[in-house]
């Protein structure tokens, strides 16, 4: 025969039960500590009005582990196969949440106010991470199928960004700090800029570069002394520029900019075509 404990004011239990506490609920075998508490139904929970019910469980002051879930935590909730962690931390839905304020639906998020959906990973402070997502560092942000690691590294639609502060929204790439590399654009090395359609390689290498990076205003007519070398004056939005190297500065449309001499091994010709992906090609030289 089961045992079934119960105490105080109004507690409810059947089969292998515990119930204490006002209210406290352990129906069909659960387990129920707190005033108001609910343990039905195979649940384990401690707390004033915490739900563990249905084989969930729940620890704190309001905690929701309902539906095979775990909570634990002031209001955490992790309900319906969810787990949540941390003061108001909230897991719904078969999701993972750790940490003060996190909050993932269908997702994994852990840190302080982490935030993932959609089967998104968001690790660190105010980390976000959006459908299919993945963002770790502290305020890195990556909306859908984006990559982002580092602190305050952000990206958008599949794009890709690693280091502190770097950017690689909508199909771009970005490695390295304060690498800009969005819009379909490559950007590596420390603050290297390539983002629109652009390629930038090297520490602070530019390929889309705003004259106002380069001179300081949009009407100069020279380089400034920080920027002694660039390789034209910028006019319009820049288009398939590639910079290669240290310091490099390209601003010359549908060009390559490499730093040093350059060795083609192996190499017997150069050859070009004028029109993009059609045409025959010409030799240039020898």
């Amino acid at each position: 025969a089961g045992e079934l404990v119960t105490i105080g004011n109004n507690a409810v239990g059947s089969g292998d039960a515990v119930a204490i506490g006002t209210w406290a609920n352990s129906d069909a075998g659960g387990f129920a500590i707190g005033s108001h508490a609910n343990g039905s139904t195979y649940g384990s929970v401690l707390g004033f009005y915490s739900v563990g019910s249905l084989y969930g469980a729940a620890f704190g002051y309001q905690a929701d582990g309902h539906d095979h879930g775990l909570a634990m935590g002031y209001n955490a909730t992790g309900h319906t196969y969810g787990v949540a962690l941390g003061y108001q931390a909230a897991a719904d839905n078969y999701s993972v949440a750790i940490g003060a304020d996190a909050r993932s639906v269908y997702g994994l998020a852990a840190g302080f106010r982490a935030s993932a959906q959609g089967q998104g990973a968001a690790l660190g402070w105010y980390a976000d991470a959006g459908p299919s997502a993945t963002a770790i560092g502290y305020t890195s942000r990556a909306s859908t199928n984006g990559t982002a690691i580092g602190a305050d590294a952000s990206v958008s639609d599949s794009g890709v960004a690693v280091g502190m502060g770097a950017g690689g929204g909508n199909y771009g790439v970005a490695l390295g700090y304060s690498a800009e590399g969005s819009e379909s654009g490559v950007a590596v090395g420390y603050d290297a800029l390539g983002s629109a359609s652009n390629i930038a390689i090297g520490y602070r290498a530019r390929a889309d570069v705003p004259e106002t990076l380069i001179y300081g205003c949009n009407t100069c007519t020279s380089p400034s002394a920080e920027f002694p070398s660039p390789t034209g004056y910028m006019t319009g939005y820049p288009t398939n520029r590639i910079s290669i190297g240290p310091d490099t500065f390209n601003l010359v449309d549908h060009s390559a900019l490499i730093r040093g001499s350059l060795y083609l091994d192996g190499a017997t010709a150069v050859h070009y075509r004028a029109t993009f992906g059609t045409g025959e090609w010409a030799q240039a030289f020898p």
